[in-house]
């Protein structure tokens, strides 16, 4: 329009609802502001001024004492100062706990009791214990077996040596069926070289261990000793299996009877602290 002057910034000011008290100002007449003030913008401006809420009257101060009878967000997580076991949240987690070990101390007991009572007929019916331990080796194969055999099948799809597994539950539960049918002799014969063939393993390692940090400079001595001990116990288990299995049974029942008498202090410990 004629007269109208273009001053740079001004409708971007308009839009931000600034006041244009500049010198471009006084050049704009009557009739700029009176659009100004009837645009859009302006209305909605004033609509969302006029129903605005103050901050303060929604969110009172995280400081202020005076909360009319609300907890502050803070004052919920910080926990009482009247609790004696330091707030609502730390008293349920301790009454969950205690309500959980005492369903579980008992359970303790009783793995306590039999372990103990493993170990000791261990030591008093040595020849039954034998006895048991070959039919539980037998059984055991069995069943390692059949899980091998279930296993391979179901991960054929997604598995390319699926059959070595297969191959292995076979194995298993042929020594099982074998180790039923000649009783006792094969399964503690298995259990007399199985134990000969490990300490034979571990003192060969242990020995080149031992070569390899003679090479190095580092202390050998205790490493080969204990490697070449290992290779004459597992001479001697072959050569002799009956002491082997006396070996083999005592190890069981010690660590039985310690196990059962770690598991009772535990759990008889563990309910007194539940009910302290």
């Amino acid at each position: 329009m004629p007269g109208e002057v273009d001053v740079r910034g001004r409708g971007d000011r308009q839009i931000l609802g600034e006041a244009l008290d500049g010198p471009e100002n006084r050049r704009l007449g009557p009739a700029d502001h009176a659009a100004h003030a009837e645009s859009p913008l302006m209305k909605r401006a004033h609509t969302i001024a006029a129903t605005a809420i103050p901050i303060k009257a929604r969110f009172p101060s995280l400081h202020s004492g005076d909360t009319s009878g609300h907890q502050t967000p803070m004052s919920c997580l910080s926990p009482k100062r009247d609790s004696p076991r330091g707030g609502h949240m730390t008293t349920t987690v301790l009454d969950d706990l205690k309500r959980v070990y005492q369903r579980t101390w008992w359970a303790l007991v009783l793995r306590g009791l039999l372990a103990l009572a493993v170990g000791v007929f261990i030591f008093a019916r040595p020849l039954d214990s034998v006895a048991a331990f070959a039919l539980v080796i037998a059984w055991w194969a069995l069943f390692a077996g059949a899980v091998d055999i279930v296993h391979a099948v179901e991960m054929r799809p997604v598995m390319t040596h699926w059959w070595v597994l297969l191959l292995s539950g076979l194995v298993g539960v042929g020594f099982g069926i074998a180790a039923l049918v000649y009783y006792p002799v094969l399964s503690l014969t298995f259990a007399v070289v199985w134990v000969a063939w490990w300490l034979m393993v571990t003192g060969i390692l242990g020995i080149s261990a031992a070569l390899m940090q003679r090479r190095l400079g580092v202390q050998w001595g205790w490493i080969a000793a204990f490697g070449v001990l290992s290779v004459v116990a597992s001479a001697f288990a072959l050569f002799s299996p009956p002491v082997t299995l006396a070996a083999i049974m005592g190890l069981i029942a010690a660590f039985a009877i310690v196990a059962g008498v770690a598991l009772l202090v535990g759990a008889f410990k563990l309910r007194s602290l539940v009910h302290a």
